[in-house]
């Protein structure tokens, strides 16, 4: 018996759309629906042979560290989902690195002098 193929199709919001359940139905492989909007750039990426739907840029881009080959194989209509807080999350990022144990660096900011 031959292995299945597993195809993570990744869906834009909480619920598959009915075009999104019937491009699922035409897949061949075990389909594993994700929602594009809970994938984090600190997680692992998700083992599978292949991704469909509205993708994370990350899964679009993973490759093999030893060949450089495109880790995922593509099927079906496939287009890419971009972390809309992806800024944010940057712009986050730079705020910790700002400050030291929970407290802003350079000041005592917002005290009021007695």
């Amino acid at each position: 018996m031959a292995k299945q193929s597993r195809v993570l199709f990744f869906v834009d919001g909480d619920v598959p759309s009915e075009a999104e359940q019937e491009a699922m139905k035409d897949i061949d492989g075990q389909v594993c629906a994700r929602n594009a909007h809970y994938i984090r750039a600190e997680e692992a990426l998700e083992d599978a042979d292949a991704v469909s739907g509205t993708v994370p840029t990350r899964y679009l881009e993973a490759v093999e560290p030893d060949t450089g080959k495109a880790r995922y194989d593509r099927v079906g209509d496939v287009t890419e989902y971009k972390t809309p807080g992806a800024k944010a999350e940057e712009a986050e990022g730079a705020k910790k690195k700002a400050t030291k144990g929970g407290k802003a660096k350079g000041g005592d900011w917002g005290k009021t002098a007695a």
